[in-house]
């Protein structure tokens, strides 16, 4: 999380995110 857009989701849909990348 370094200042990525997902900041403004949710820790959940943080991680999601992060898992596709």
């Amino acid at each position: 999380m370094e200042g990525k857009p997902t900041q403004c989701l949710c820790l959940s849909c943080s991680k999601i995110f992060d898992a596709l990348r």
